[in-house]
Order: C-alpha cells, then sequence, then structure tokens
C-alpha cells in the first residue's frame, strides 16, 4: 500500500513535490478509508490529479514509474520473468529527465522517496540518480508488530556506508557495486533476505497501464482464457449497461483474433471483432481485468487519463469500486489523473483525495491537494463546495484555461 511518494528536479518539476495517501483529519467519506490493522492509520483509497494540459499531470505518474522500473527491472530481468514493466530499462535511464528550464538543475541529482506498506512493516526507500549513477540510496523499516525501527542500508554513491542488522552479514567492503544499479536491486538479485523480499513484494504490488495502447492489454486479458477472471469482467461490463455477454478467440497463425458477443433481443447473439468496438469499449477491456486483480490482491493501480473515452457514469462506477468497502475489502488503491469535471464533487471525491497540477511562471510544476487550500477568507475549502465549478473558475490554481477561452471576447474588446 503506498503511503506517500515524493520527487524533485524530474522533468517539469524543479522542487520537491509530495503525493500523500495519509487520510486528513476530515469528516466526509470516512467509511471509503483503508484502516491499516496494525496500526490503525487511515489511508486514502484515491487519489485524482486534475490540471491544465502540460501542468505536469502525467509526469507525476512517470516519476513513479521511473522508481518503480528503476528498482525492479533489473531484479525481474535477472529471474527471466516477463516484465510487468513494459518500457526497457536501458532505454529510460539513457533519457535525462532533471528539470530542463533551469541550467542549475543538470547538476544536480533527481531525487525520489516512497514511503509504503507491506504486511506489518512501513518502508522508507530513497534514492538520487545523477548521470544515471546512484548517489544515495537509503531503505529504513518499521515493523509496526512489535515496533521495531532499523536503518537496512545508507549508501552514498558506491559506499555502503551504514549496514542494519538485517544485512550485516553481507560482505560489501571488497564487493564492487555498480553505480548504475540499486543496492536494493543488487541484494535481491543476490541475497535471500525475508525484509528485502518484503520490500520486493511491496513495490510489485503495483500496476501501471498505459491507455494509448488499449489493444495490447485486451489481447492478455481476454486471451489469457482465465475463466474465473472472464467471468468476473464480462458480469461487471454488464452491470455498467455494456451489451457484451463474452468473448470468442480465435487463433490466425501467429496471431489470436477476438470477437466479442452482443446479446440481440430474441436472445441470439451476434459476434464483431473487437476492433469494430467503440473506443470506448476498446478502452474499459483495455484495463478492468486489472482492476479486477487489483481490487482482489489489494494493488495499487496507476492509470493515465483514465477519464478519456469514458462516459461519466463509467468512471463514477470505477471509482467507487475503490471507495465501496464492501468491495474494496483488501486496500487496494486508485491513483489517475483526469479532465472529468461531472466526478469532480463531494459525492465521489473526499478533499485530501484531489489533487492539482500547475506551473508557474518559470515552467515549472507545483503539486498541491484541494485540503490544503484556503479560501479569500483563509479557511478550508467547505466540503459541500462545488469542487468542479470553483475549479473552473480558476479558484484553485491549475486554471484550465477555460474561463480565459470563455472571456476571449472580452479580452479583445
Amino acid at each position: 500500500m503506498l503511503c506517500q511518494f515524493s520527487f524533485e528536479n524530474y522533468k517539469s518539476f524543479k522542487n520537491q513535490a509530495m503525493l500523500d495517501f495519509y487520510a486528513e483529519d476530515i469528516t466526509e467519506n470516512e467509511e471509503s478509508l483503508i484502516c491499516d490493522k496494525y496500526t490503525g492509520e487511515k489511508f486514502l483509497p484515491v487519489a485524482v490529479i486534475y490540471g491544465p494540459n502540460g501542468g505536469g499531470k502525467s509526469n507525476t505518474l512517470e516519476a513513479l514509474y521511473f522508481l518503480y522500473l528503476f528498482v525492479l527491472s533489473p531484479i525481474l530481468s535477472f529471474r527471466a520473468k516477463n516484465l510487468p514493466l513494459d518500457i526497457d530499462r536501458r532505454l529510460l535511464i539513457e533519457k535525462p529527465v532533471y528539470h530542463k528550464f533551469c541550467s542549475e538543475c543538470k547538476k544536480l541529482p533527481t531525487r525520489f522517496e516512497i514511503l509504503f506498506k507491506q504486511d506489518e512493516y512501513t518502508f522508507s526507500y530513497n534514492i538520487s540518480i545523477f548521470n544515471n549513477r546512484v548517489v544515495e540510496e537509503n531503505l529504513y523499516y518499521l515493523n509496526s508488530k512489535d515496533g521495531t525501527k532499523d536503518v537496512v542500508f545508507e549508501r552514498i554513491r558506491g559506499k555502503i556506508a551504514t549496514k542494519g542488522e538485517v544485512i550485516r552479514d553481507i560482505v560489501t567492503q571488497h564487493l564492487n557495486i555498480s553505480d548504475f544499479m540499486p543496492f536494493l536491486s543488487h541484494i535481491a538479485i543476490n541475497y535471500n533476505i525475508p525484509i528485502i523480499t518484503k520490500v520486493e513484494e511491496g513495490l510489485l504490488c503495483s500496476d501501471f497501464i498505459n491507455c494509448s495502447n488499449p489493444m495490447q492489454d485486451i489481447n492478455i486479458n481476454i486471451a489469457a482464457r482465465n475463466p474465473g477472471l472472464q467471468k468476473k469482467l464480462f458480469e461487471m461490463v454488464q452491470l455498467m449497461g455494456i451489451n457484451i455477454h463474452g468473448a470468442r478467440v480465435v487463433k490466425y497463425r501467429n496471431t489470436e483474433k477476438i470477437y466479442m458477443k452482443h446479446k440481440m433481443p430474441d436472445g441470439s447473439f451476434v459476434e464483431i471483432p473487437i476492433n469494430d468496438e467503440s473506443a470506448g469499449t476498446i478502452k474499459i477491456f483495455s484495463f478492468l481485468a486489472r482492476v479486477i486483480t487489483g481490487l482482489e490482491n489489494g494493488r495499487l493501480l496507476v492509470i493515465d487519463e483514465l477519464d478519456a473515452k469514458l462516459h461519466p457514469k463509467l468512471l463514477r462506477y470505477i471509482i467507487q469500486l475503490y471507495t465501496n468497502p464492501a468491495i474494496n475489502k483488501n486496500g487496494a488503491q486508485l491513483l489517475f489523473t483526469s479532465h472529468d469535471i461531472s466526478t469532480l464533487n463531494n459525492e465521489i471525491f473526499r478533499r485530501d483525495e484531489v489533487w492539482f497540477c500547475a506551473i508557474n511562471p518559470a515552467n515549472a510544476s507545483n503539486l498541491y491537494s484541494l485540503i490544503s487550500l484556503r479560501d479569500e477568507k483563509g479557511q478550508l475549502i467547505r466540503k459541500d463546495a462545488a469542487f468542479g465549478k470553483q475549479y473552473l473558475e480558476g479558484r484553485y490554481g491549475a486554471d484550465p484555461y477555460f474561463r480565459k477561452m470563455l472571456n476571449w471576447g472580452d479580452d479583445e474588446q
């Protein structure tokens, strides 16, 4: 479960930005919160980021993805598993990711810090990267069962400055640790240490979806021939009001063709190729199976522009799968970006679940939550405020440009 994520000097972000899943002490929708069974702490099941195009929304998700990819891909590659991360790590780290609008940023490292929970453990991991090399890396843990906390390791460049008790027996004095490799990845690959396994499990409990290529995920989700998953998938699709009752997969040379079954009024079925379905339907099938498995396994699902090509009612339905404790029984979380204003209201979101990205005159992005804002009287934004209307009016800073567009004629006069 993700608790907090912060980063700095990454693409449009110059200064530190933090995304926080700790629930604030506010009264709305308290029943939707995830309660840690070991500490009683409350966490958010969803977080949505709004803002104008070019404001930094996607870069926030990409920063989290970059961290996961940088740490996990060496481990999974070494174990010859199918990578759940669909970008080649070498291509990613070869691209400079520092903030380009400040000449000094080129001389500074890009920093990431993540706080997450796995079973009874809370882990704090941070890493700083400069010219694709690790210049600093630290891992700490807290065991909520017995209250023990310790440093696992502290690293400065290629040297391990501190070793905690859990890795005390690892010989590092004469070990050549590559600056291109996170020490966390190195330990996971070369040693069998239970607490490192917990770290790995916690990081792997996340799923990133790139909706720019939905057909790739459809072939995985439907053609996998998991009868139980397919049954739940089509039951959920029908609850959404989509008239598709199944699929037929046909092998054709080295590929598979998928035909969707539509039910007619007389009870018969008509099959059409999935490529002939609407863009919205294709998108639903591209990620819905992963929503189902994520809810079952308590995973974090990260999606850029979840609302694109989806009817607002379908978007609301997806969000409420996570905010309904009767459905989200295992602490699954959803992080996404959106432009949809119809769901930006207090019936769908708590104030601490709504985030904004805006870019300042120096071309640097800022990330902040609705709960952190104050009105003209210095008071918190009311929980019964018209969030969507006030956002369009530019009151939240992340001006989506609509107000200027609507007043364009007046400006000319």
